[in-house]
């Protein structure tokens, strides 16, 4: 919220800063100059918005994921912000090979497979032996 304000303070500034510069030209580029700008802000608040509802959604399948993951397997509140955290950054990664194969570029198969790869090896660590061998049991079962 401090951000919108503040984006309109500015907003606020730079149109008394064009009004004045544009005193000496005609008004209908007075209004094109702040039609653009307004269209600039516009364009500004949309991106952080999105972004924000990203975030938003990969903590909520983050927490969904490890809700389900505690369900499986029993470990303690200290393990499962590890596991919270560890599923925050899969897919987080996981929507920027999304948003880079949308762009139409390519991700290279070393990325691919260290994506892949990811959870198991932080779970490796994370789980005690047997924990992790019924994580391995549950994340092959079909869901």
């Amino acid at each position: 919220m401090d951000l919108k304000i503040n984006v309109f303070f500015i907003c606020v500034f730079i149109l008394k800063m064009i009004t004045l510069v544009c005193a000496h030209l005609k008004i209908k580029t007075m209004k094109k100059i702040i039609t653009l700008c307004f269209f600039a802000v516009a364009m500004i608040l949309g991106t952080q918005s999105i972004t924000a509802q990203n975030i938003i959604q990969v903590n909520a399948v983050a927490a969904e994921k490890t809700k389900e993951l505690k369900q499986s397997i029993k470990f303690d509140s200290d393990t499962e912000d590890l596991v919270y955290q560890t599923f925050q950054e899969y897919e987080r990664k996981k929507y920027s090979i999304e948003k880079v194969e949308a762009a139409g570029q390519t991700v290279s198969e070393e990325d691919r497979m260290k994506f892949n790869n990811m959870l198991a090896e932080k779970f490796k660590v994370l789980f005690t032996p047997e924990q992790y061998e019924r994580y391995l049991t549950v994340s092959k079962s079909p869901r």
